[in-house]
């Protein structure tokens, strides 16, 4: 575990961008956003119910053949009464995505997923990666790739560069994503998402500005990602929408109110493991009570 913290945060208000950080995020760098990446999965959804290619109640068992009753909807809103985490996940704590392959998660998962189904979960909606997991192999089925889904649903329509949006891989993979160092300054392991369904549950890896500028088109009235329109992944309150993503060692949050159209973003690496999106939560909270221009 490193004690070195990094972090970054950016508010887009009005005309204006603020900007903070501290450590060794610096302006345009990509950051992995862990479980950001269902409101995404979730905008998706809503493209898929325009289209006419399913609807809220559309169960699992008519789009991938298994004995499914969940729905559409429920998946979104984490109530479909699945656990958190698929079977034997929380036994690989140390790499608990990246065996978890498409073929993998057909064969072990979907032929037993209402065994998985606990009524009470789903009464009171008890957050599910795997549920999202699922989400997204629907996706896919009816859609092809996740990742090119997000670019071509979501990104380009927002005028954004569909390349800037990718999937969290294997630590250094990729130079330029933000990842926590050692005291010597080597990049720590962080969990490996990969492309395989838990990609639309935690794995999307994009700038902090361009996810802030993506939630401010796309998250409009009336958009895939208005939280207005549910259901949706976002958490609600008071007219505000945010959502956080925590992987091992880095976390990060975005907030996003409409009537105002202002969006907050934030990242941070390092530190406790499984922490870092409360600190990413602190350091956007400073920023907006004390805004610093955008250098």
């Amino acid at each position: 575990m490193s004690r070195r913290i990094s972090t970054a945060a950016l508010l887009l208000a009005g005309h204006e961008e603020y900007w903070r950080a501290h450590g060794w995020h610096r302006g345009d760098a990509p950051v992995r956003w862990g479980s950001v990446s269902k409101i995404l999965t979730a905008g998706l959804a809503h493209a898929m119910v325009e289209r006419g290619t399913w609807t809220w109640d559309t169960t699992v068992g008519e789009v991938l053949g298994q004995a499914s009753s969940i729905t559409v909807a429920e998946l979104v809103q984490h109530r479909s009464g699945l656990p958190r985490t698929a079977p034997g996940q929380r036994r690989e704590l140390l790499d608990p995505y990246r065996r978890w392959t498409r073929e993998r998660f057909d064969r072990d998962v979907l032929p037993e997923l209402d065994a998985l189904v606990d009524q009470h979960r789903r009464v009171v909606g008890e957050y599910s990666n795997l549920g999202y997991a699922v989400l997204t192999r629907m996706l896919e089925e009816v859609g092809g790739p996740w990742l090119e889904q997000v670019r071509s649903t979501l990104v380009e329509p927002a005028g954004l560069d569909p390349a800037a949006f990718d999937i969290a891989r294997r630590t250094g993979e990729r130079d330029d994503v933000v990842e926590a160092l050692s005291i010597w300054g080597r990049p720590l392991d962080e969990w490996v998402i990969g492309d395989g369904p838990f990609a639309g549950a935690a794995g999307l890896v994009a700038c902090l500005s361009d996810l802030a500028r993506l939630t401010r088109v796309a998250g409009g009235e009336g958009g895939l990602l208005d939280p207005r329109r549910q259901p949706h992944a976002w958490q609600l309150d008071d007219g505000l929408a945010v959502h956080r993503g925590a992987l091992m060692r880095c976390g990060a949050v975005v907030a996003w109110r409409p009537d105002a159209r202002t969006v907050g973003v934030a990242s941070a690496v390092g530190g406790r493991a499984a922490s870092a999106d409360q600190l990413a939560a602190d350091v956007l909270r400073q920023l907006v009570e004390d805004p610093d221009p955008y250098p």
